[in-house]
């Protein structure tokens, strides 16, 4: 199966910001010498215990113990680990976890594999809603068969997770094996961008857990340009994200729903999802393409989107017509707007005033580029191009595509996560395969002055919140961690690779 590989992504501080120090890690090394290029420390605990804001650690290829970094910069001094490519980490931390933020701001972490740790991958945890971290940044990061979950951020605000790699994540002691977990509801106003999440048993899941405390909500989010692939469970998982932007994703191969948002742990379900250009894949016997219920007001928007279902549900699920708008999106002409999920077609769609803009999808075929080969671009002339809006309910559709490609390209904005046309190489897109680098601008949507303010959730051990009566629980409240960044990002477009992965 092709997938891809995000990287390459360059990081600068804060005009004014100053590096104190850099030092570098390396195996043979001695901790007891100055940790300079030509007398590196041997271990990256002793690194993490001994930085200060401001100071840097480069890390050179080999394979090395965890560490927990409890030393915090400030947005103007942040703090850097730095790996070079080689950088494994394959024993645990002291806390049994491969890399831990421990309530601290400003951390930069980049280019990481942390890989076969019998617990989380990469963590950060130890703070409140109520005061979370803040300006943390885990960037081309590979997580790959650890448990639980690949990267657990708890109370992690204004943070930055972008460009990783999660696959592989197991369940261990009852634990479910999350790909991401975004938890409780001092995550507001964090970043998801252009990562790569397969092969586990959840995508990301997000839980606001009222129990541990703030308000019980995830708010502001910005979750663009990842691809969610052929997961157990849900592609986006959501217990209380409100909110929030949902844009440029391709969601594809997973068990149940491809984006979920209900209520079980966190104090409110859906409210104000914005959900735009994203190209969502339902397989045979899985569930709707986006199902919110437990909804705290609606306000959702719904367009530019190809929901399609191959033997599920079907495209769209909300407890009432009046909760949403919705048009523009080329889709599986099957829907629900009744609690007891009694499906309706396109004709009774649209008669409750959706849709008026939006078809039913051909066949997969007729759409993209090879699905056999999970390549989700578009076909020249396929239905979905040029069939989009720039812009619709109040909203912008993206300027660039899941690869950066700008929008429009064509006549007008395609649907789906993939806009058809000529690279910045001048190459077209029809058969590279799924090998979607993002050039998302850093910039886009980060902002807490976007006005877009979101909650998160997570799904109760299994893909459906409500079909179980409990959270997922994973640590309960014992971990909490928010995240926020201070750190401008600058990056060109993204490139992307090809990678094999054994098929499941």
């Amino acid at each position: 199966m092709k997938k891809i590989l995000l990287c390459g992504v360059v990081v600068l501080g804060l005009a004014g910001a100053a590096r104190a120090d850099t030092y570098y890690v390396a195996p043979g090394g001695e901790d007891g010498g100055p940790g300079t290029a030509g007398e590196p420390w041997e271990t990256l605990q002793h690194a993490a215990d001994r930085v200060e804001a401001g100071d840097e650690v480069v890390v050179r290829a080999g394979s090395y113990a965890g560490f927990v970094i409890d030393t915090t910069g400030t947005s103007g001094a942040p703090i850097a680990f730095r790996a070079e490519p080689g950088v494994v980490i394959d024993e645990p931390n002291r806390d049994g976890e491969g890399i831990t933020f421990s309530n601290v701001h400003h951390v930069t972490l980049q280019g990481f594999t942390v890989t076969g740790i019998d617990d989380i991958g990469i963590a950060g945890h130890d703070a409140l809603a109520t005061d979370p971290m803040l300006g943390n940044q885990i960037l081309d990061c590979t997580v790959d068969g650890v448990a639980v979950v690949g990267i657990y951020i708890s109370q992690f605000s204004r943070a930055l997770v972008q460009g990783c790699q999660i696959r592989g994540t197991r369940p261990f002691n009852d634990f479910n094996g999350h790909g991401m977990y975004v938890a409780n509801a001092g995550c507001d106003h964090t970043v998801i961008r252009g990562n790569w999440i397969h092969d586990n048993v959840t995508g990301i899941h997000f839980n606001g857990d009222l129990s541990v405390g703030g308000d019980g909500i995830i708010s502001g989010l910005v979750v663009e340009g990842n691809v969610i692939a052929n997961n157990d469970n849900n592609g986006l998982n959501m217990d209380g994200v409100q909110d929030s932007l949902v844009q440029n994703n391709l969601i594809y191969g997973n068990g149940r729903h491809g984006l979920r948002d209900y209520a079980i742990d966190a104090a409110e379900g859906a409210r104000g999802m914005a959900i735009v250009n994203n190209t969502i894949v339902v397989p045979e016997g899985g569930g709707w393409c986006v199902r919110l219920t437990e909804d705290a007001g609606g306000g959702h928007v719904v367009f530019n989107n190809i929901l399609l279902n191959l033997g599920g549900e079907g495209a769209i699920s909300v407890e009432a017509a009046s909760l949403l708008e919705a048009d523009h999106n080329l889709l599986t002409p099957v829907f629900s707007v009744q609690p007891d999920e009694s499906h309706i077609g396109i004709d009774a769609w649209r008669g409750l005033g959706h849709g008026q803009a939006s078809e039913a999808a051909p066949a997969p075929a007729e759409l993209f580029a090879d699905t056999q080969a999970e390549d989700f671009h578009l076909l020249a002339g396929a239905r979905a191009v040029d069939r989009g809006v720039a812009e619709a309910f109040g909203r912008q559709a993206p300027g660039v595509d899941l690869e950066g490609r700008p929008r429009p390209a064509g006549a007008g904005f395609d649907q789906g996560a993939y806009e058809h046309g000529e690279m910045a190489d001048g190459g077209t897109d029809a058969g590279t395969g799924t090998d979607a680098g993002t050039g998302i601008d850093a910039g886009t949507g980060i902002d807490a002055g976007t006005g877009i303010d979101a909650g998160t959730g997570t799904d109760a051990g299994g893909g459906d919140g409500e079909e179980t009566g409990s959270g997922c629980g994973c640590h309960g409240g014992t971990r909490h961690a928010a995240s926020g960044w201070a750190i401008w990002i600058t990056c060109g477009l993204w490139m992307a690779r090809r990678r094999r992965v054994v098929a499941r």
